[in-house]
């Protein structure tokens, strides 16, 4: 077949992201996305219950949200640096990446950042809401060229995901910046947010992961809870405590339900690597966050939001260097 009748089908297996064009409409694709990224994570008749009982009867959840609240509004002395990073795909690192992000943002009410560092086809963007923000090579290319910075000027020059949140997007498998680059980007992001999440690649081994492991100020490792993810976190969990170089840097583990029917129950897996000396948290299966689209924290299930924001608070603890 020839290489043209090849790239046309290609082409025309592609899904269409762009709506039909001068008409207004959007496509099937865009109709599923706006659909999903606006799903709660509870049915309706379920919200109406919860509604109802916390009108007649005792919860305590507004208290709980509120403690944990508290402490993800913790103070920084310098900007604080929290890579997240897991062992392969599909296991929740960028949701969780994105969600803690978010949490920054809207609880601390200041501006946060959000750096895409996948080589990849990142998506950490997706998951903020910023489709069109620029690669981190976009990004650090209108850093060389600007001639002052400030909060602002970064800000604009990130992808705007609203609600005080500014990311970088997919990189599209062109990866070009070398040490000397990432650390300008370091430089002036930690200068002027307060706190920046960083979205690493799966691994700990290549360049990108290796710059931001030695300067995250904490890590969180999100693996699913399945028999693979599982271990996978106890190879690394011994690795990092048989490295020197790595043992120095707080490490706490995120358990993530990706399916709502697993066999495994997150939280006891975290309870028992708890047991075993490692920091461990889970994140539960949520409708919402599934959708894999848009994180909206209004409409994640009241304990996914409690919890997420306990696993923010806690990294931002361990970032802190703060025990306890």
């Amino acid at each position: 077949m020839a290489q043209q009748d090849v790239n046309h089908q290609n082409t025309a297996r592609r899904p269409d992201y762009t709506g039909v064009a001068g008409t207004g409409f959007e496509s099937e694709v865009q109709r599923r996305q706006r659909l999903l990224r606006s799903r709660p994570a509870e049915s309706w008749p379920r919200r109406i219950a919860r509604t109802v009982w916390s009108m007649v009867g005792s919860d305590d959840y507004p208290e709980q949200l509120s403690e944990a609240a508290a402490e993800v509004q913790a103070a920084v002395t310098t900007g604080r640096r929290i890579l997240v990073t897991g062992s392969r795909g599909g296991g929740g690192k960028s949701t969780t990446a994105g969600l803690l992000a978010r949490i920054f943002a809207t609880v601390r009410q200041e501006p946060a950042a959000g750096l895409d560092l996948d080589p990849g086809l990142g998506t950490l963007a997706l998951h903020a809401g910023a489709a069109d923000a620029p690669s981190l090579e976009d990004f650090a290319s209108q850093l060389r060229r600007a001639d002052s910075l400030d909060q602002a000027a970064l800000a604009a020059m990130l992808g705007d995901a609203g609600g005080g949140l500014y990311v970088s997007g997919s990189r599209g498998n062109r990866p070009t910046v070398n040490g000397s680059t990432l650390n300008d980007v370091l430089t002036s992001v930690g200068r002027y947010f307060p706190v920046t999440t960083f979205d690493g690649s799966t691994g700990i081994r290549s360049e990108e992961s290796s710059w931001a492991l030695s300067r995250a100020h904490a890590v969180v490792f999100a693996a699913p809870a399945t028999v693979a993810g599982m271990e996978d976190l106890r190879w690394y969990a011994g690795m990092w405590r048989s490295n020197p170089e790595l043992a120095d840097i707080p490490l706490l583990a995120v358990l993530t339900a990706v399916d709502g029917r697993a066999p495994f129950d997150p939280d006891t897996e975290a309870e028992t690597f708890r047991r075993h000396g490692l920091e461990a948290m889970h994140l539960p299966y949520d409708r919402h966050l599934s959708a894999g689209l848009q994180v909206d924290l209004s409409l994640l299930a009241p304990g996914t939001r409690l919890q997420a924001t306990r696993i923010a608070a806690r990294a931002l603890q361990l970032a802190n260097g703060t025990v306890g």
